[in-house]
């Protein structure tokens, strides 16, 4: 089966058939609106019959089908490696087919007879063969919603997407539905009702065989406060939620923090609430980072890199905040410089720019030029503003002729008095570690820059 081009954001679409060999008929295939989510605007079918193990996909997500007049909606539990056993129950709350219509399909599906019914997931942005073969509506998958009970004043609410002041960046609903992928994925928001104010906000994203992280991608995921709470709501916050993972089958739930510098009581209570709930820790990192405060950055670095601060000075160097449209030669600098030292790139040029259009004022782009006309770039950041007070250095690196210049230090030097005009707090260099071990060169490299270590902890919870 082919998906044409739309909307789908990545979600599943799934397909329920009481048939296997009959072929699917590109005329017969047809897509209904959905209430909740959006769906691909074209949906063509293979003539013939298609073959598969698509069924063994696992991942558990909720949709529409429909057999005649006769609409569901059901989730899926599991898939077997049959395709005729497709283990399927009735979502107990349907607010669009009628009850008669809800009941008479749920017992259908749940017992199917001898042929049985055969269940296939195909990819939103993609191609793939399915073992079905009936006329079937498609719709695609959407992500639940439910509301938790938690106090007088206070509701848990998962994926409502509130507006929110004071999230990091990984924890903005933006990130979380660029990067979202199943109809499990949690965002989960701690709601006053009085006034539907958000004041805390975690997401997990479910990555296969139910295990939830948090991030799915970024440097940290994890728990973020938007206003001031208590320790017993930040505790009854993550146990409830704990237990909501638990009861929609998570097997493992993974959370990677924040390093302690950038909120150490908060920090020091989420490890505590992790290791209580029966979490382990899984990796140990340093992170480097620097408190801003008024004093010049040639007074907090050491004597060899203000020597070379003043010589790329000399030389005529000059360093600058440069567009986002203008981005592709600082990356170019930075990908070349990582492929000489080995270190991974993350992220191409092009997912960069798609950062910049979904979190406009977030991503800053910082170079060094060799001379006054700028005619080439000798040194490259591009800096993403984590939250209000804390600018994370994403990625920098120079050229390869630049060893007797060092422009790293000039650059530094530049995004430090950037944060200073910014009022940005911290300055965030990131981890110096790999599995917990030292990279010896890189920590001195970053110490004589003036940053100073700070713990980063990821937790495992097996269930």
């Amino acid at each position: 089966m082919e998906v044409g081009e739309g909307s789908g954001g990545g979600f599943d679409i799934l397909l329920l058939s009481c048939r296997r060999e009959t072929p699917i008929m590109p005329d017969r295939v047809q897509c209904l609106p959905c209430k909740s989510g959006s769906i691909p605007s074209r949906l063509r079918a293979a003539s013939t019959a298609l073959t598969s193990t698509a069924c063994e996909l696992a991942a558990r997500m909720r949709y529409w089908v429909r057999f005649g007049r006769r609409n569901a909606c059901v989730e899926q539990d599991y898939v077997r490696r049959r395709p005729r056993y497709a283990d399927v129950r009735a979502r107990s709350q349907c607010d669009v087919a009628p009850r008669r219509r809800r009941s008479a399909i749920a017992s259908y599906v749940s017992n199917p007879g001898p042929t049985g019914p055969a269940l296939a997931g195909v990819s939103a942005a993609g191609t793939l063969s399915v073992p079905t073969g009936h006329p079937v509506i498609v719709i695609p998958a959407t992500r639940r919603q439910a509301v938790l009970a938690f106090d007088d004043g206070h509701e848990i609410r998962i994926n409502y997407f509130l507006p929110a002041q004071n999230n990091h960046i990984f924890n903005e609903a933006d990130f979380f539905k660029l990067h979202a992928s199943s109809a499990d994925d949690v965002y989960a928001q701690l709601v006053r009702v009085a006034d539907d104010k958000v004041c805390a906000t975690i997401a997990f994203y479910e990555t296969g065989e139910k295990v939830f992280t948090s991030p799915k991608r970024g440097t940290f995921g994890g728990l973020g406060l938007n206003c001031p709470l208590d320790v017993q709501t930040v505790e009854q916050f993550l146990s409830k939620l704990i237990d909501y993972l638990k009861a929609i089958g998570a097997c493992e739930i993974d959370v990677k923090c924040a390093p302690f510098s950038h909120d150490l009581p908060l920090s020091s209570l989420v490890t505590n609430i992790l290791l209580r709930q029966g979490g382990a820790i899984a990796s140990h990192e340093l992170n480097h980072d620097m408190q801003v405060d008024a004093r010049p950055f040639l007074q907090r670095i050491d004597y060899g890199n203000a020597k070379r601060i003043r010589k790329c000075l000399r030389e005529g160097f000059v360093a600058e905040q440069i567009d986002p449209s203008a981005c592709e030669g600082a990356y170019r600098v930075i990908h070349d410089n990582r492929e000489r030292r080995g270190y991974p790139v993350s992220m191409t040029a092009e997912q960069i720019k798609a950062m910049v259009n979904t979190f406009p004022g977030r991503l800053h782009f910082f170079a060094v030029y060799s001379d006054p006309q700028k005619s080439r770039i000798v040194a490259a950041g591009i800096c993403i503003a984590v939250s209000r007070y804390i600018l994370y250095v994403f990625y920098w690196g120079d050229a390869a002729d630049m060893g007797p210049y060092s422009p790293i230090a000039l650059l530094a030097s530049h995004i430090y008095e950037f944060c200073q005009r910014e009022g940005f707090r911290l300055l965030d260099a990131g981890t110096s570690t790999l599995a917990g071990e030292l990279n010896h060169g890189l920590i001195k490299f970053k110490r004589n820059l003036g940053f100073s270590e700070s713990l980063k902890l990821s937790f495992v919870c097996q269930v």
